[in-house]
């Protein structure tokens, strides 16, 4: 009589699944590269849309603004501003030009003020060094 080894037949079945092993595996892995690739192409494109949607977006604010500094700028406003508050043009003498000698102590070195002969009371006024 013939004696069955139990275990030797579990090794050739293994063996046999291992040996197919990489005719599976190899398409499989091509297979998820090639998902994680489309997936990470789509997100991307995603992105650079919402990117190209936000330039849009501020390229037009920025026209906005521009358009509104022109207007703001805009001589015939500003005489009509004039006008309006009845402003009027400094008479020689009235402005006094006073110059800051550069020194170490203060971060404003340098810094030209212009400033009203008749100016309120309470002004503060830093001479020369």
């Amino acid at each position: 009589m013939r004696r069955v080894h139990r275990g030797r037949g579990r090794r050739t079945t293994l063996g046999g699944v291992w040996k197919w092993t990489p005719l599976i595996g190899v398409p499989c892995a091509v297979l998820f590269v090639e998902t994680w690739l489309n997936t990470q192409t789509f997100q991307n494109d995603y992105e650079v849309a919402q990117i190209n949607q936000r330039i849009k977006s501020l390229q037009q604010a920025l026209d906005t603004f521009e358009v509104a500094q022109a207007r703001l700028e805009a001589l015939d406003r500003i005489d009509v501003a004039v006008q309006e508050t009845d402003l009027v043009e400094p008479e020689p003498g009235q402005i006094e030009v006073i110059y800051y000698a550069e020194s170490d102590e203060t971060p404003d070195d340098g810094v030209v003020s212009y400033v009203m002969a008749s100016r309120p009371t309470g002004a503060v006024v830093r001479e020369p060094r």
